[in-house]
């Protein structure tokens, strides 16, 4: 599905109807990313599951061969505001999980236990593949809870464990990135790992090079600070590659 000793571009779409979604994923095919992830937190009609369903549909008609990532992100962790509660997001990933043009999905380490446990079995039984994610947006956790907010998504099941984190100064950015060089050796689940921002932008270039297999470019809109567009990206790891 997603290549495990390499890194995987993947590019947010972000629209906010049927339409949006279809004419964004259609724009992005071209750029050949990894995966895509489809933030349904922007979609403007989310409380009808079946409208969801139906638009997962017309993405399968338009990706081609490309794997789905499917992403309902908290508000408290970055995620634009929905008119579903949490019981019924939960419900909604359960179907969502079933849905054939979906690889993976991504839901929040710190949501309730119970929760987690829901959305651990939904993606297992339909064979789908499950990110449990940590995201904060005003500071870098110190290195050993790093290493720990990845050892819990471990713990609890994940496929992959995703770590964002927001750095003050350049000392940061290398904290992370010694954190995912570690985890990618101590860990028996690959890692995520981003540094968010303008500082952070090294890490969406370069982190992979240190055990990170996933990192988000913008193919139309960008769904968090600090991402580039697909096209340079592409260029930069293509660049460091030759000197590998």
């Amino acid at each position: 599905m997603l290549k495990q000793n390499d890194v995987n571009i993947c590019t947010p779409v972000t629209g906010q109807t049927m339409e949006e979604v279809t004419e964004e994923v259609r724009a992005i095919v071209p750029k050949n990313p990894d995966l895509f992830e489809w933030r349904a937190d922007y979609f403007r009609n989310l409380a009808d599951t079946e409208h969801v369903l139906e638009t997962l549909e017309t993405i399968g008609e338009v990706k081609k061969d490309i794997p789905l990532l499917f992403t309902i992100r908290d508000q408290k962790e970055g995620g634009d505001q929905t008119d579903i509660d949490q019981s019924h997001k939960v419900e909604l990933l359960e179907r969502v999980a079933a849905n054939s043009h979906v690889s993976l999905l991504d839901f929040e380490l710190r949501q309730p236990g119970e929760d987690v446990e829901r959305v651990k079995e939904a993606a297992s039984s339909n064979n789908k593949q499950l990110i449990l994610s940590f995201h904060d947006f005003d500071s870098t956790p110190s290195s050993e809870e790093m290493h720990d907010i990845l050892r819990e998504a471990e713990k609890k099941g994940a496929d992959y464990a995703k770590l964002a984190v927001t750095p003050e100064n350049k000392q940061d950015v290398l904290r992370l990135l010694t954190v995912t060089e570690g985890a990618k050796r101590s860990l028996g689940i690959p890692v995520i790992t981003m540094a968010m921002g303008g500082l952070g932008t090294v890490t969406r270039m370069f982190a992979w090079y240190f055990g990170s297999v996933i990192t988000y470019a913008v193919g139309e809109h960008a769904s968090a600070p600090g991402q580039i567009p697909i096209e340079e990206l592409d260029k930069t790891i293509a660049q460091l590659r030759k000197y590998q």
